[in-house]
């Protein structure tokens, strides 16, 4: 579809006497690439008209270099961003933290991180030299634990070595799943059954309510990797549940241990006993900061920060109750003039009653004003089938092929640690890490037209 007028005569004004439009597709479809010359280095090359009006301009190394200066003198006052002392020392106090020493400067990035190996893996003792010490991509070093004496060889590539004598992994039924057993029963009164065989036979639900039709499934990482398990297991049992009308809820061993605040009002709210509950129309709504939305998402959703463009909040009492952040897809050629749906959480412990409604309602405002024509989203199946999106109108366009992480049984690591390189495959990667496959469900995908319906 064609962009609207003032968007034709927005590039031209953005173009100005520092680019030349060469060449321009018939109508300035958003999705069609026009050619540029850049007056300042004389380059001349092509740019979706999409991508240009979100900002991306000419390649050239030199340019991108000087609109950089030009964006840290403007924000910083200095050309570098090291030139500005506070940041100097935020970086120095970040690298304390994280390093647990000060920068040596002069020193190589090596040798800083062979001598901060102590810091870095305390219960562990290196026995290697640094001359022995060839990066941390797929190299095994030794290791002795301090707990045990017990000495291995590990990678230290994208994740912690983890002596296994002290560690184990756990089999059968877990501290881990008792405690989601015990906090599950702690927050509501009904009775759950554990192992359940028969609600959707010959398959088993670790934890589940009869009245809520609510299902929780503990998955240790260990035993759920590609060692013990398929690469359908999860996402066939959450598909045989909601056959039979049950919403099933997958919990990792990890996110239990490092988001179990963030969990626990996930259940809350699967199983009805939210504490706090709140109504859109009482809320005032905003734009919120990138920065601030990445902060609040970072603490209520399960995933993190993510990046994003744009974000909109509800504000109850001047407290940010709820929040929606908007990205260019990653797919961007498959899904052409999209802004997705990055990240929606609401505070913890707290629902609020048409939230989502009112934040789309912004956000679609926000795309038209943009030149974008749909929202695409996509909902975790772990935690459900994206009944919002139904309720909102958007078409269900299928589902995504199951995603999957590694793990090393204790943590769980993005698919992107373990790329292929230097010849390598990923696979090849993953085994000289000792790491596993571990799978989830995949995702739903939505898709929202609001050009012809706003």
């Amino acid at each position: 579809m064609p962009l609207f007028k003032d968007q034709q005569e927005r590039i031209l004004q953005l173009c100005g006497d520092e680019y030349i439009v060469l060449e321009a597709p018939d109508g300035f479809y958003s999705t069609k690439r026009m050619k540029l010359r850049h007056n300042i280095c004389d380059i001349e090359y092509e740019v979706s008209i999409k991508k240009f009006l979100l900002g991306q301009r000419c390649p050239n190394k030199r340019c991108v270099n000087e609109r950089i200066k030009q964006i840290f003198l403007k924000k910083y006052g200095v050309e570098y961003i090291t030139q500005n002392k506070e940041i100097k020392e935020k970086v120095k106090n970040t690298i304390i933290q994280r390093e647990g020493t000060e920068l040596q400067w002069g020193k190589s990035q090596r040798d800083l991180f062979f001598s901060n190996l102590s810091n870095k893996f305390p219960s562990l003792e290196p026995q290697f030299s640094l001359e022995e010490y060839r990066g941390v991509n797929s190299n095994k070093y030794r290791f002795r634990c301090k707990e045990c004496g017990y000495e291995f060889e590990r990678t230290i590539h994208s994740h912690k070595p983890i002596c296994r004598k002290c560690n184990p992994p756990l089999r059968g039924t877990s501290r881990q799943e008792v405690q989601v057993y015990e906090f599950i029963s702690s927050i509501s009164k009904d009775s759950f059954e554990q192992r359940d065989r028969k609600t959707i036979h010959p398959k088993e639900i670790d934890i589940y309510s009869e009245q809520h039709r609510v299902g929780v499934e503990f998955n240790g990482l260990y035993w759920h990797s590609e060692k013990f398990v398929d690469k359908k297991y999860h996402s066939e049992k959450s598909k045989f549940a909601r056959e039979a009308g049950i919403k099933l809820f997958h919990v990792f061993s990890d996110e239990w241990e490092q988001k179990q605040d963030i969990v626990k009002s996930m259940l809350s709210h699967a199983f009805g006993v939210t504490r706090q509950k709140l109504f859109a129309r009482k809320c005032s709504i905003a734009e919120v900061s990138t920065r601030d939305a990445k902060r609040f998402f970072e603490s209520t959703h399960i995933s993190g920060g993510g990046r994003s463009k744009s974000a909109f909040g509800l504000f109850y009492d001047g407290q940010l109750v709820s929040c929606l952040s908007l990205g260019v897809p990653i797919k961007n050629k498959r899904y052409s003039n999209c802004i997705e749906i990055v990240r929606f959480a609401n505070q913890l412990n707290t629902h609020v009653v048409g939230g989502f409604s009112k934040l789309l309602t912004a956000a679609k405002k926000w795309a038209l004003e943009n030149g974008f024509e749909n929202i695409l989203s996509y909902a975790d199946l772990r935690f459900g089938d994206g009944n919002v999106y139904h309720k909102n109108g958007f078409e269900y366009l299928g589902d995504t092929d199951v995603n999957y992480w590694y793990t090393d049984g204790i943590n769980r690591y993005s698919r992107q640690s373990f790329c292929a390189c230097d010849g390598k495959t990923e696979r090849q990667i993953a085994e000289e890490s000792e790491v596993f496959k571990i799978y989830g469900c995949g995702h739903a995908i939505f898709m929202l037209n609001i050009k012809s319906g706003f």
